[in-house]
């Protein structure tokens, strides 16, 4: 039997080892960024987001007891920093993948 869970572990190791992220452009990730379809979606979230700051701003939730009060505007303001940081998907994306092929520095001093 343990001979057995030494085998798995020894595999998911090799399978790790040997895993490789799928390569990713970043002038493949920056048009789509700059398509319409990203600006159609872009042009919904920002549709979203006024009509959440106007539920936020309106006087639909002043009948509320204030804990419910609070609760409900705890959840439009998480949603509205949620849409805010879909918007920039793209542009984390693109980011991260030029952190990734920046070679790293030797900070090693003896070298």
């Amino acid at each position: 039997m343990a001979k057995i869970k030494k085998t798995v572990k020894t595999k998911a190791k090799i399978v790790l080892k040997n895993y490789r992220k799928p390569p990713v452009s970043v002038a493949v990730l920056a048009s789509g960024r700059d398509s319409d379809f990203w600006a159609l979606i872009c042009a919904t979230i920002d549709a979203n987001i006024e009509e959440l700051e106007d539920d936020l701003k309106g006087d639909g939730f002043h009948d509320l007891n204030p804990a419910e009060y609070k609760i409900r505007t705890e959840v439009l303001k998480a949603k509205l920093k949620h849409l805010a940081l879909l918007k920039e998907t793209p542009d984390n994306l693109i980011k991260s993948v030029s952190e990734e092929t920046q070679p790293e520095e030797n900070h090693d001093p003896y070298s």
